[in-house]
């Protein structure tokens, strides 16, 4: 894992976790302590804190190509950390080493060298649109592969430029509904009578689009002055801690007059009760996304969703029967499918039912977990047995 924050594709992971039914023991090894050790440990897995440096915990290419000095800096303890992975691979003898990130998927493929019978299998949650560094490096360890994952037909397309012809990635979309925690004690919010709310959700980071999102409420508030525009998560990605990117949305919120009607509510561990209260969900990333869990789990409660043509979006959504679809980046696009899906309960209604019927069927738990467990039963007859590394 490369972190041991709970995110989206954490959730995802120890979701498959608490689902399989398969007798296997699962180990995770994370690179810091927190939320998601404890989640997990709850699901029946044991965890192993393995620290990543700060250095290569903050890399990455999320918002551009890191320095050369920044990289320079991060090799001698990237490597620290693989030959840290190596050593516990010796010690645990793993029938199959699952990696889930970019940077655990390079860091398992060096640590596994010694290892050729230890299947790797890597989780792919990632593309690598934009992303010309890691591309580069997964050709050069993808051979280390054994077997793959995909959390949506996008990323497996992606992955094909880069793993080898023979290795096709099988998708397995992200799980849902599998309670992990509880609600938490987040303080409840309650609707008052007569607002209609607008909500993004997802991690506060530029690739999201928050920005159009704030644009299109300015339109959208204009004609509709009982809307109101949620902004759901905070910014939990090292690569960006410092960039105060909340700060600059509340500016923008400030310059377009729209300190009243928007609301920024942080981390929230009861998004599936606040989702009751919503009326619509906006997803209108300006970058990739490889699978989009906020999405997933708006159609999962019946709501209909907005989001960005593209990417992972167009496989979870029928554009005009299973939630609207419109241009990335096009504010009065967005505005204008904002302005007609307010007007028309009606239709709200009848897109909300059929994207839960859709989306619940392609990320059942106990369909997701039992393609998880052959992916693991597969991988695992790939390589010879194990031997002990010399």
């Amino acid at each position: 894992m490369a972190t041991g924050r709970l995110g989206g594709a954490e959730r995802s992971m120890v979701s498959l976790i608490k689902s399989s039914t398969a007798t296997r023991r699962f180990t995770l090894l994370l690179p810091e302590p927190g939320e998601l050790g404890r989640v997990a440990a709850s699901a029946g897995a044991e965890t192993l804190v393995v620290p990543w440096p700060p250095r290569v915990i903050a890399l990455g290419e999320r918002s551009g190509l890191p320095s050369p000095a920044a990289l320079a800096r991060a090799v001698p303890p990237f490597w620290s950390a693989v030959t840290r992975v190596a050593a516990l691979v010796q010690s645990l003898r793993p029938d199959v080493f699952v990696t889930n990130g970019i940077k655990p998927h390079v860091m398992g493929a060096l640590a596994l060298r010694k290892f050729p019978g230890v299947p790797l299998l890597w989780y792919l949650r990632d593309s690598l649109d934009g992303r010309r560094l890691s591309r580069v490096i997964f050709r050069r360890v993808a051979a280390r592969c054994d077997a793959a994952l995909a959390i949506s037909e996008y990323v497996a397309r992606d992955a094909a430029t880069y793993l080898p012809p023979a290795l096709r990635p099988t998708v397995v979309y992200n799980i849902l509904g599998v309670p992990l925690d509880p609600e938490g004690d987040d303080e409840p919010i309650r609707k008052p009578e007569g607002e209609l709310w607008f909500a993004t959700i997802g991690g506060l980071t530029p690739l999201k689009g928050h920005d159009v999102f704030l644009k299109a409420a300015a339109i959208v508030r204009r004609e509709r002055p009982e809307a109101r525009f949620l902004i759901v998560g905070s910014n939990q990605y090292a690569p960006e801690q410092g960039r105060d990117y909340p700060g600059q949305l509340r500016a923008l919120a400030g310059r377009l007059q729209l300190e009243a009607v928007v609301r920024f509510l942080g981390q929230r561990h009861d998004v599936s009760r606040l989702l009751r209260q919503i009326d619509v969900v906006v997803q209108c990333n300006t970058a990739p996304e490889a699978f989009g869990r906020s999405v997933a789990e708006a159609m999962s409660a019946g709501l209909p969703v907005i989001a960005s043509r593209g990417w992972s979006f167009s496989e979870l959504i029928e554009d005009g029967r299973t939630g609207w679809l419109v241009a990335p980046g096009d504010v009065q696009a967005l505005a204008d499918r904002m302005l007609t899906a307010a007007s028309d309960p009606g239709t709200r209604r009848d897109i909300g039912g059929r994207a839960r019927t859709f989306i619940t069927s392609i990320t059942d738990p106990s369909t997701c977990a039992a393609a998880f467990d052959a992916a693991l039963t597969r991988a695992a007859s790939r390589r010879p047995p194990a031997v002990t590394a010399t």
